[in-house]
């Protein structure tokens, strides 16, 4: 089965410069999906890594990874297409300067309105998890790397939509910073028994996987984060 990479919001900023990296180093049979709410800058950047990287196999996927009927369509073209993922970037964010309230569904169906910052943010890094990390996907493992920052705090449980604190966007991202450290290490725990291997705040994402040995060169992308790897379990790579 052919294996892709896939990295959420990868249209530009660090996302993108994470894809360049993995454009650059895959393996010849690997592909890469870029996950982006624009197609349009998508497609884009798609274009401008398969031209960098010599006709790497890149194409973008329109998908809204705050909504999870968004996301379990996109498990459900690739999976249609024969594809197996074996690399997962969760790193789509946004830090909108005036409140946005959003409804999103549940699983089951249930509607809930929700801070459109914390919806992106996390509930996105929560559903591609619950899309892609299922037992039935295993297999040979897949590495997960969560996107996080240093900004981290302000994590209100009772008033994760500001309604009682009052909205300030600074707060806001550094709340859904939190709250994707926390996320990572309940979902490394719920998936403990299968070969998945979960990290955030990557410093620099080639000093991860060098140490790791899943790749034999430095990838030269700029990402200025921690590395603080969560579980480690043995996998192979494509």
């Amino acid at each position: 089965m052919p294996s892709v990479a896939v990295v959420t919001g990868s249209s530009r900023g660090i996302g993108l410069s994470v894809a360049r990296a993995v454009a650059a180093l895959s393996p010849p049979d690997c592909g890469l999906v870029l996950v982006c709410r624009d197609k349009g800058r998508g497609d884009a950047a798609a274009a401008e890594l398969v031209e960098e990287a010599g006709g790497a196999k890149v194409w973008c996927e329109q998908c809204d990874v705050s909504r999870w009927e968004d996301v379990e369509q996109l498990r459900q073209r690739l999976e249609a297409g024969g594809l197996k993922v074996w690399l997962l970037v969760n790193n789509a964010a946004e830090c909108p300067l005036e409140q946005q309230l959003v409804q999103r569904n549940k699983k089951d169906g249930q509607v809930v309105t929700v801070d459109k910052q914390f919806a992106t943010n996390v509930l996105g890094y929560h559903f591609m998890m619950a899309a892609f990390l299922r037992p039935d996907m295993a297999d040979d493992g897949i590495l997960c790397i969560n996107v996080a920052s240093n900004w981290a705090g302000d994590l209100n449980l009772d008033d994760l939509d500001f309604g009682a604190r009052g909205y300030d966007p600074d707060s806001a991202y550094r709340q859904s910073k939190a709250a994707d450290r926390m996320l990572t290490q309940e979902w490394a725990s719920r998936t403990a028994e299968l070969p998945y291997t979960l990290v955030w705040r990557v410093k620099l994402i080639q000093e991860y996987l060098l140490l790791n040995g899943l790749w034999t060169r430095v990838i030269p992308c700029q990402i200025k984060e921690k590395q603080a790897p969560t579980r480690h379990r043995p996998m192979a790579h494509p």
